[in-house]
Formats: structure tokens, sequence, C-alpha cells
């Protein structure tokens, strides 16, 4: 294994998840960041449309109780 290789190997077990997110995140472009955000978005709505079709899980439980 070469020394470059065992040296970034050390690094990355020296840093927390967090660290390494932050850093990735900092050296992103802005029209990157901008995109994922977007994709977040759609997600979410998407997500929250899907809990209108399922109901909450009080509901569901409850449906279960009272057929």
């Amino acid at each position: 294994m070469s020394h470059l290789h065992e040296d970034k190997i050390k690094l990355l077990e020296d840093k927390k998840g967090q660290e390494i997110q932050d850093e990735i995140f900092m050296r992103m472009s802005a029209e990157k960041k901008i995109h994922l955000a977007s994709g977040f978005f759609e997600l979410a709505k998407e997500l929250r449309s899907l809990g209108k079709n399922y109901g909450t899980r009080k509901t569901s439980s409850r449906s279960r109780r009272n057929p």
C-alpha cells in the first residue's frame, strides 16, 4: 500500500462523519447545492403525498383495531 494511501485512510479515520460532509459541502459549487436542495424538496413533497394516501400511524393502527 502506498504511503499516500495510508495517510488518506488515517486522515479519514481521524475525522468524524459530519466533518467530512461539511468539507464536501464547502467544496461543492453553488449550482450543485441548488440542485441537491431541489431534489430534497421534490422528495419531501412525494413523501408528504404518500403520507396523505396511507394515513398516519395513529389512523392506521385505529383502522386495524376497528375493521
